[in-house]
């Protein structure tokens, strides 16, 4: 069987050197452009955040199903700092933060702080996975609506986990893509529980 100008026994036998010489010159020089299309795309792609800064801005009101299909309205909780944790019962790292999320509730709830756990999921998946970890926080869950509220947060690339500390005055202090780091968010939930 004829292959352009080799046939099959080109390939069974070894090559002559010249030809590895060439083939090692192709490969080189396709490496080569592969990795400069790579750095090229990867570059492009760091130029784009991951987010959109809305830091100052106020926080868009939404409503929003819970766990027993009542919707919910962002706006009871006005004049409270407030933690929007943006998450998925299939998203590792967020299940990761979940203990942290619990303690943070645990020790700031009685300072007007709350967690707002936005599920962008199945309620069939959320509502036991949520009983499973004992979640004292309100949890609210929808797939489409809660992404579009995640994306109106500035969740350009619908990273997650993805969290947003909104302030007594209703202005978004920080966003923070990914999982949370411990000691991260404490000075900035003790600095925003201070202004009335």
């Amino acid at each position: 069987y004829r292959l352009g100008r080799y046939t099959l026994d080109h390939f069974a036998a070894p090559m002559p050197n010249h030809c590895t010489l060439l083939s090692r010159r192709h490969i080189l020089k396709l490496s080569i452009l592969l990795l400069l299309a790579a750095l090229q795309l990867g570059s492009a792609y760091a130029k784009k955040p991951l987010i959109a800064n809305l830091k100052g801005k106020t926080a868009p009101a939404f409503t929003l199903p819970d766990l027993q299909n009542t919707s919910q309205a962002s706006t009871q909780f006005k004049g409270k700092v407030v933690l929007l944790n943006f998450w998925a019962t299939w998203c590792a790292p967020c299940r990761e933060e979940i203990p942290l999320l619990i303690k943070y509730q645990e020790r700031y709830a009685a300072q007007g702080f709350t967690v707002i756990g936005i599920a962008i999921d199945e309620p069939a998946e959320v509502a036991p996975y949520a009983q499973k970890m004992r979640i004292n926080y309100p949890v609210w869950v929808s797939e489409a609506q809660a992404a579009e509220v995640s994306r109106q947060y500035g969740n350009t690339t619908g990273v997650l986990p993805y969290s947003v500390l909104i302030g007594r005055n209703g202005k978004i202090i920080r966003q923070i893509p990914g999982i949370l780091k411990p000691d991260e968010l404490p000075p900035d939930i003790s600095q925003a529980l201070k202004k009335k």
